[in-house]
């Protein structure tokens, strides 16, 4: 699995096949997998945006109404 985020020249990844600690077919959990990407957002936005973000509420494609 993997994560990228490209910005004009510049490209964010986080790969976990590469990751030894890993099973051939296991996956990261949901919260690695959001940690990583927001990591990664840093990269282009400000940690405070994205808090500010988060704080004000997520909202997500895949939600219950």
């Amino acid at each position: 699995m993997k994560i990228t985020i490209e910005d004009g020249p510049f490209s964010y990844q986080v790969d976990w096949a590469k990751d030894p600690l890993l099973e051939e077919d296991e996956i990261p959990s949901v919260d690695e997998c959001i940690e990583a990407f927001l990591r990664l957002l840093e990269n282009i936005h400000l940690k405070e945006k994205i808090s500010e973000y988060i704080s004000n509420g997520v909202e997500y494609s895949g939600m219950k109404p």
